[in-house]
């Protein structure tokens, strides 16, 4: 987070390499009051980690609205 900079690491890359993704503000604040609300996942859905995003769960799950 100090260097506002996400990874896609390699394995879910089509390049087979990891990819720095910069990050705004806004995606750090967003990001960061995620914390603590699952062990291995940022954004979570009904407690669930959201792994396949439509615009709909996107949304309601950046707006806290879960």
């Amino acid at each position: 987070m100090n260097r506002r900079c996400a990874w896609i690491h390699a394995e879910h890359s089509k390049s087979g390499k990891a990819i720095p993704v910069a990050l705004s503000k806004e995606a750090c604040r967003i990001i960061t009051q995620q914390i603590g609300k699952h062990d291995t996942h940022v954004f979570v859905y009904k407690n669930h980690p959201v792994t396949r995003v439509n615009n709909q769960t996107w949304r309601k799950t950046l707006t806290g609205q879960v």
